[in-house]
């Protein structure tokens, strides 16, 4: 009778124990709570990884609206639009190309706090983002057999130059304090970054056309349909923006990238509910 009884009770533990290997963590996580508001300034679905630098959300109205503005390269203060917005087009740009929204279906839409993903229903455009520390991947399947752009809006003081296989970018944003003794903060951000394809080599004949503060990178017909940017950001220096991007994601893929973040949002949660 014990003999039976121990038996029994061994298998329960050993059948409790799998299910607490098994159990996924990132089922709890819910970036969208929050986003839709009575009465207070509404949340958006920041897509980062735990207690880490770099953030993105779509650049919208509000969380509701189908129409995204742009997808900025990061997001430094809570409910800021972001710097460096970017809009995916597709043929010849024009300036109607640079104001002009783009349509999404919220039923096409994947939000996660390690992945984002989204679909422009106008131009039959998949947009889709993981983020690592200090760095993030772009991936964006276009359409075959058209021109491929990426436009990215930044600030008067935006500085660019286009290197081997590179590119990198200087911004500074400025905000004034209050008081008797009011002064302007000034912050810089670098940022560098390459354009590639899914097996993560250079695309080639990448166009890059900078007019002060607008970045047009184009890629031709014949370009593969899947771009990947990927860029690293530092508020120190373009060298340690660099840095940054060789240490986190230079020989990764997006898959890559993404499993990482969800699996540092698993353990972060794990550790949260013990």
């Amino acid at each position: 009778m014990v003999k039976n009884y121990l038996i029994v009770l061994l298998s329960v533990l050993s059948f409790s124990t799998s299910l607490a290997q098994e159990t996924d963590n990132t089922k709890y996580i819910d970036p969208t709570i929050g986003n839709v508001s009575r009465f207070l300034v509404p949340t958006y679905p920041t897509i980062h990884l735990p207690n880490q630098m770099l953030r993105m959300f779509p650049v919208k109205q509000d969380y509701i609206s189908d129409m995204v503005q742009a997808f900025p390269f990061q997001v430094p203060a809570h409910r800021r639009k972001g710097i460096l917005q970017m809009k995916t087009t597709l043929g010849n740009v024009n300036n109607n190309s640079w104001n002009k929204g783009m349509a999404i279906d919220h039923d096409l839409e994947i939000v996660h706090p390690w992945l984002y993903s989204t679909y422009l229903i106008e131009n039959d455009i998949r947009v889709s983002f993981t983020p690592s520390k200090k760095s993030a991947i772009y991936k964006v399947d276009f359409p075959d057999g058209t021109q491929k752009n990426f436009l990215i809006k930044g600030t008067e003081d935006m500085q660019f130059s286009e290197g081997e296989n590179s590119f990198t970018i200087q911004e500074k944003r400025s905000k004034p304090t209050r008081g008797e003794h009011a002064v302007t903060n000034t912050i810089t951000i670098f940022v560098y970054g390459e354009i590639v394809d899914e097996k993560n080599k250079p695309i080639e004949n990448i166009n890059y056309t900078f007019d002060t503060h607008k970045l047009q990178i184009s890629a031709t017909e014949n370009a593969a349909s899947t771009l990947l940017i990927k860029y690293a950001i530092s508020y120190i220096s373009g060298a340690q923006a660099k840095e940054n991007f060789n240490k986190e994601i230079k020989n990764k893929t997006f898959e890559d990238v993404t499993k990482e973040g969800k699996k540092a949002w698993d353990q972060g949660n794990e550790s949260n509910s013990s």
